[in-house]
């Protein structure tokens, strides 16, 4: 004890006005230790210009669900979790046309005609609980009666081949007619939709959130196939978007696993763990696969939330490399580079040919960074303030920042004949440019 307190004595002597607080950790530090990391001033070496903005509507808000625009034929295709599916020129942003979908009377929950429960007969016993449930259903069915449900959008549209396809929070597909919002089939699936649909070879790929792909015909929406996936107790809120080859759909599981499944039939012809599910917890083990796989060629690169990120054969799916670089969000593509942005907030470079790190950018450290995209020399990623980061591809360094709002982008922005665009989580949508 007497030689401790002299060892105290010594670190108040050599320290000064140094306290024992700061020499062993404070509260203030483990707070800025959590905290996103500070923008700090640069100097912008390429001009950015914002091109236009629209908004699609009420925005995701805190629901997760990283809506983004889709892009076909020179038009922006988006829409919000409340306000429909809007068209709006690539160039311009002039809106197009707007769809809302035909608003129907709500059913009481738990009954499938809207009737409210029945009371009790003559003679008959009601227990309390039952007596509260029918008076809350009769609430809800009076209140229902009164106004009209709209469907709420989730995951942002899916474009190509002349449709736009939607998905909703209670499981429905929508697609319409590409250049005039004129609506052309619906379909139910499994559960909520919460990823873009994706169009491609006759079909519409819908991603559920009970880990289900089903394929719909793109002509009258009827199913095709379905593929369905075991899901982990605990994954990442967000479903990878299917990415679709020359008679094959690569899909993203929540399990770290990466799926080739057959276009024809739904079989799933290779599957090939990208993280592995390791770990003494549930945290510990998650490795989703969230972000959608790139296919460059004949090969496909997929990355996880447990930082691992690999390039595989398309038609086999033998492992190229694996490197233990990148995040759920999805990754950015060049003829030399793959750009990834980890759970941790690091922006990393990776050789595309062996994976192997040209570069990093720690610099965004915490601040819920989406994946990246590739625009012209750059790439580029949003964060939780709104703020677009511009990334030189060469070295890594950053070479612009512009602000699209205030709110969360949480989407991965897209690009199309050289525009970047952006939808935060309140609806917005800014397209910019490079000079």
């Amino acid at each position: 004890m007497k030689r401790l307190l002299a060892v105290l004595a010594l670190v108040f002597v050599l320290s000064g006005c140094t306290t024992i607080k700061g020499w062993f950790g404070s509260k203030t530090d483990d707070k800025k230790a959590t905290e996103p990391a500070e923008l700090t001033d640069i100097t912008p070496s390429v001009k950015v210009t914002k091109l236009w903005s629209a908004n699609a509507g009420k925005g995701e808000g805190r629901l997760g669900l990283q809506q983004g625009p889709a892009v076909a034929d020179g038009r922006v295709y988006a829409a919000a979790v409340e306000g429909g599916v809007r068209a709006f020129d690539l160039q311009t942003g002039k809106q197009v046309w707007e769809y809302e979908p035909e608003k129907r009377r709500g059913d009481a929950p738990g009954s499938s005609s809207g009737q409210v429960a029945d009371e009790p007969a003559a003679g008959e016993e009601e227990t309390k609980a039952a007596k509260r449930a029918r008076k809350e259903a009769a609430k809800l069915a009076k209140k229902a009666a009164k106004r009209k449900i709209e469907w709420r959008f989730s995951g942002g549209p899916g474009a190509g081949d002349g449709l736009v396809a939607i998905g909703t929070l209670d499981g429905q597909v929508i697609a319409l007619d590409a250049s005039s919002g004129t609506e052309k089939w619906r379909a139910k699936v499994s559960s909520e939709v919460i990823t873009a649909p994706v169009i491609g070879q006759g079909l519409v790929l819908v991603r559920t959130n009970d880990g289900r792909v089903t394929a719909l015909d793109a002509g009258n929406g009827e199913r095709r196939w379905f593929y369905a996936s075991e899901l982990p107790s605990l994954t990442v809120r967000g479903n990878a978007p299917v990415t679709i080859g020359p008679g094959v759909a690569f899909v993203g599981n929540d399990d770290g696993t990466l799926s080739a499944l057959s276009l024809a039939d739904g079989r799933e012809v290779w599957g090939q763990a990208i993280g592995a599910p390791e770990g003494r917890t549930e945290l510990d083990r998650m490795a989703d696969v969230d972000g959608a796989p790139v296919l460059d060629g004949t090969t496909v690169y997929a990355t996880s939330f447990k930082k691992q990120t690999m390039a595989l054969e398309g038609p086999s799916g033998r492992p190229l490399w694996r490197k233990d670089n990148g995040g759920a969000g999805g990754l950015g593509v060049t003829s030399s580079l793959v750009v990834v942005s980890d759970p941790a907030g690091t922006v990393w470079g990776l050789d595309r040919f062996s994976g192997s790190a040209t570069w990093s950018n720690p610099a965004l450290a915490r601040r819920s960074l989406t994946g990246p995209s590739i625009q012209g020399d750059y790439a580029v990623v949003g964060d939780l303030d709104g703020y677009v980061h511009w990334m030189k591809l060469d070295t890594g360094e950053f070479a612009a920042r512009e602000r699209a709002g205030g709110d969360p982008i949480r989407a991965k922005p897209v690009v199309v004949d050289g525009i970047l665009l952006v939808q935060n989580v309140d609806g917005q949508i800014t397209a910019f440019g490079l000079q």
